[in-house]
């Protein structure tokens, strides 16, 4: 309940300046679908695959006929499973993971045209900005049970054996950057296709990153982490978790996970800043 009114909260004080001044307002909602990018998808078929859904929320205040600053809440999911792909070395590893997500943001956004001077019905516009974002990853197990990855440390974080490898947080800085096509219904309502993605700063969205630890490590703190960290042995024929792992790679922790989404937004605008419509 604390967090939910944390974001609530936090939604109300990224929309209210823009309420100032309702001749210049605009306030819109968008469905559509959302991805990631990272260890979990073959970096030759990654855009969009093993989608799920996307809603958002927003506003923007216009301060020109072609700039204006937007604020935006949406609710997203983001997965993968090896099971999936198919390549042979990422289906034998076995890992799975889902997060639900939420991010914040506010962001410049420039229109190509203007489509208050009734010239135009049809405009591209790009927008960059900045926000926040929470996110926290999970997994069923073996035994059908949901597990909270964070929680469990499956690469090892906080071992003394790896001083490098710390808990990640699970809310975030995030830069939204995207671009989109509206199109004017009428003088009220506009519909728009917008394409976002996010650069984050983490490669535990998925939480893969590193090299394998060691089983041992892994056992003397909990016996039942290495059960989340190689998955391999669940499949027929499976190998058993390694001897030595040596550097034998789970992740690359060179190339940090986004996530993106595509999405149909309808906007209504609001009094003197309506759409001046000349077919």
């Amino acid at each position: 309940m604390k967090l939910l009114q944390l974001r609530l909260v936090s939604l109300l004080l990224l929309i209210s300046p823009l309420a100032k001044s309702q001749s210049d307002l605009e306030i819109n909602g968008a469905i559509g679908i959302a991805s990631y990018y990272g260890d979990l998808v073959q970096s030759d078929h990654a855009f969009f695959t093993q989608p799920s859904y996307a809603i958002s929320v927003g506003a923007a205040h216009y301060f020109s006929p072609h700039w204006s600053i937007r604020g935006d809440f949406s609710l997203l999911q983001v997965k993968a499973a090896d099971s999936k792909n198919k390549r042979a070395d990422l289906v034998a590893r076995n890992l799975s993971f889902k997060s639900n997500v939420w991010d914040i943001s506010v962001a410049g956004q420039y229109d190509v045209f203007d489509l208050t001077a009734g010239e135009k019905t049809v405009t591209p516009y790009v927008f960059l900005g900045v926000g926040f974002f929470h996110y926290n990853p999970y997994t069923t197990d073996r035994n059908g049970n949901k597990v909270y990855l964070q929680l469990e440390k499956t690469e090892g974080q906080g071992l003394a054996a790896y001083p490098d490898r710390k808990p990640y947080k699970l809310t975030q800085l995030q830069l939204p950057f995207g671009l989109g096509v509206k199109y004017a219904l009428n003088e009220n309502i506009v519909l728009a296709l917008e394409l976002k993605y996010r650069y984050i700063d983490t490669d535990y969205l998925d939480d893969v990153s590193e090299a394998y630890p060691e089983k041992a490590y892994l056992d003397a703190r909990d016996p039942t982490t290495a059960r989340l960290t190689w998955r391999a042995d669940e499949l027929p024929g499976g190998a058993p978790y390694p001897a030595k792992v040596g550097n034998l790679a789970r992740g690359n922790p060179d190339n940090n996970d986004s996530y993106y989404t595509f999405q149909a937004k309808f906007t209504w605008r609001l009094k003197s800043n309506k759409i001046q419509i000349n077919y």
